[in-house]
């Protein structure tokens, strides 16, 4: 693969990966201030500022590992398999979001974060067969959606009268 092919291949992936978190915000950002703000949280529940950066900085380097996985497959054709994972995760991500935030249902987003988990893992497995590197940037990705999953499960249980 070539360099300008490479660099463009690296730019889709930043788009796509990007895009998908800026959809997702979509339904997140209006709920921080309304129903998320009156839920009863969790101790260890970052501030929402935190919680931005985070996902900023995640996205970052699941695109870049997917781009290693890329290039370590000698193209995008190569990696369709690792690419579809990552797509998988990324549709299972933003269905999270949709479900926790737009609908305001986090017993069912419970479930799906569960998904989500399963579905990095095993992209990160994917990813590492190509790449040590690329599989072991997927790490970072994967302890954070856990801790989203014990956020998300504390919400449901302290306040499952409220919805």
């Amino acid at each position: 693969m070539t360099r300008t092919k490479s660099l463009f291949v690296f730019a889709v992936l930043l788009i796509v990966t990007y895009g998908v978190g800026t959809l997702a915000s979509l339904f997140s950002t209006p709920a921080l201030t309304g129903w998320y703000a009156s839920l009863t949280k969790p101790p260890l529940t970052p501030p929402d500022w935190l919680i931005s950066l985070v996902w900023s900085i995640l996205y970052a380097v699941i695109a870049e590992a997917a781009w290693r996985t890329v290039r370590a497959a000698g193209g995008v054709r190569a990696a369709r398999r690792e690419l579809v994972a990552y797509g998988v995760q990324l549709l299972l991500g933003f269905s999270w979001s949709l479900i926790f935030f737009g609908l305001r249902n986090p017993g069912a987003a419970l479930i799906g974060i569960i998904m989500l988990e399963l579905a990095i893992l095993a992209t990160m497995s994917e990813f590492w067969r190509r790449s040590r590197v690329a599989g072991m940037m997927m790490i970072p990705y994967a302890l954070w959606v856990l801790f989203t999953a014990y956020l998300n499960a504390a919400i449901w249980l302290l306040n499952a009268p409220a919805y």
